[in-house]
């Protein structure tokens, strides 16, 4: 068994190296996401995980505006402040919250979503959705609204 590399970013610098696993295989990360202090008003932090490594983030505190670019991720959104995520059309995502955290998704690729049927999740976008228990509007009036679609 692969023993997991934990990571705790405290700078911007160390949110953007935490959130790549490029390199290697066999790799497997937990990052825990706290309120990052940045001159940045909005900064935006890409995730690329090569395939045959596995990345969990859970989201304490803070607003990031995560940004799947290529591979699999699995986010446990917690942060009560709001929480962002894109998933580009190459890339994929398993999100995770309690139904308390506000969570918003632009989905271009493949997203997967676990939350209690009462939740605070919205999803915008072409992409793939997949999921647990949903209120009807996630995968009714919201996504066809966004699509074009008439409900």
């Amino acid at each position: 068994m692969t023993e997991i590399d934990c990571r705790k970013p405290a700078t911007h610098r160390e949110g953007m190296s935490a959130l790549n696993l490029r390199r290697g295989t066999g790799i497997r990360r937990r990052v825990d996401w706290n309120h990052i202090k940045t001159r940045d008003v909005s900064p935006e932090y890409p995730i690329n995980v090569t395939p045959g490594n596995a990345l969990t983030i859970v989201v304490w505190s803070g607003i990031p505006r995560l940004i799947v670019e290529s591979g699999h991720v699995t986010i446990d959104f917690r942060s009560s402040w709001g929480n962002s995520l894109k998933v580009r059309p190459a890339a994929s995502a398993h999100v995770l919250t309690d139904g308390h955290s506000k969570v918003t998704i632009d989905n271009e690729g493949s997203l997967h979503v676990d939350a209690p049927e009462e939740n605070r999740v919205r999803v915008y976008g072409p992409g793939q959705v997949t999921g647990g228990e949903f209120p009807k509007s996630i995968f009714g009036t919201v996504i066809d609204a966004v699509r074009g679609r008439d409900g």
